[in-house]
């Protein structure tokens, strides 16, 4: 396992034994998130664009009035800073979540680094992960669902404990979704239930060989988690969503959101290139960098990587 010394920015892992997913990659602009598949044109590589889950959802959901009142009580200006603090909180709770669901390790002298909230919300992912015997199956993947049209990259996909009504302890597959916001919502578990879908159609009668062990890959649990505060010991909330039926609802939502937008994918990206450092002389030269371009060539990157005989 590597050493974790620096930030790094979260990426698919699968376990030993996992099927390949889809060739999905994901595409950051504007403050939005693109997935783009590449696809055979007739024998010509192409790439097909997908909004994520979290956009279909935003655009097809009326705002919820608990949000409403917030926005009343903070005002606009304070709302969107606290909004857009919180939102980089979370992309830094789940880029180290995500490395070490992937098995890395961080190193003590980097960890003292991290305010105390990251600090204790990373001592509860891994006391929760010990206290349910998580395996996890694959971190930070990338799916794609051509039956609903969106794209999503999942958290956590893992083999854990399961304690029933009853009691009794069971092992499942579940879909683990974190949240580091103040609760959990309805549209919160409309998300989760949307990755199991995406899920379990592409790998539900999947079986593969894990920790010596052979399971089938069917997600029967679709979980929210969150870290509480805590002074003593690790706290969190669980939310098992259950299995109720959201098909027709996600459906819906999906149609809807098509409907608005038929002709839907990013736009070219203007970015400045110069001749070496920049300096009160320097003239630079704007560039569009077109997404499916930049898509297809760290597809082709990662093809040449992969060895003879795994193709």
């Amino acid at each position: 396992m590597n050493q974790f010394h620096s930030p790094i920015e979260a990426t698919e892992w699968m376990a030993d034994g996992m099927p390949a997913p889809p060739n999905v990659y994901r595409w950051d602009q504007d403050d939005s998130r693109y997935y783009g598949r590449v696809i055979d044109n007739d024998g010509t590589p192409a790439v097909l664009w997908y909004p994520s889950v979290t956009t279909v959802i935003r655009d097809t959901s009326p705002m919820p009035p608990h949000l409403l009142k917030w926005y009343a009580d903070k005002g606009l200006d304070d709302a969107h800073a606290i909004r857009d603090a919180a939102a980089e909180y979370g992309t830094e709770f789940h880029k180290f979540a995500g490395h070490l669901m992937a098995g890395g390790n961080i190193t003590m002298e980097y960890f003292a680094t991290f305010d105390r909230r990251l600090q204790k919300d990373l001592q509860t992912l891994a006391a929760w992960s010990r206290e349910f015997n998580v395996v996890p199956l694959a971190s930070e993947m990338l799916l794609v669902s051509d039956k609903f049209g969106v794209a999503g990259t999942v958290d956590l996909v893992c083999e854990m404990d399961y304690v029933e009504k009853s009691g009794e302890v069971t092992r499942c597959v579940a879909i683990v979704d974190y949240k580091t916001s103040s609760g959990i919502y309805r549209s919160h578990e409309i998300q989760a239930q949307m990755y199991r879908h995406m899920w379990n159609d592409m790998y539900s009668d999947t079986r593969a060989t894990i920790c010596g062990r052979e399971i089938r890959l069917h997600a029967s649990e679709a979980i929210l988690w969150r870290p509480k505060d805590w002074r003593k010991a690790p706290s969190w909330e669980a939310k098992a969503v259950g299995v109720q039926d959201t098909y027709l609802e996600i459906a819906m939502m999906c149609n809807l959101w098509k409907a608005r937008n038929p002709e839907w994918s990013p736009k070219a990206r203007m970015q400045y290139q110069f001749d070496g450092p920049f300096t009160l002389d320097t003239e630079a030269r704007a560039v569009a960098i077109d997404p499916d371009l930049v898509i297809l060539d760290r597809h082709e990157e990662l093809l040449q990587s992969i060895p003879v005989g795994f193709a």
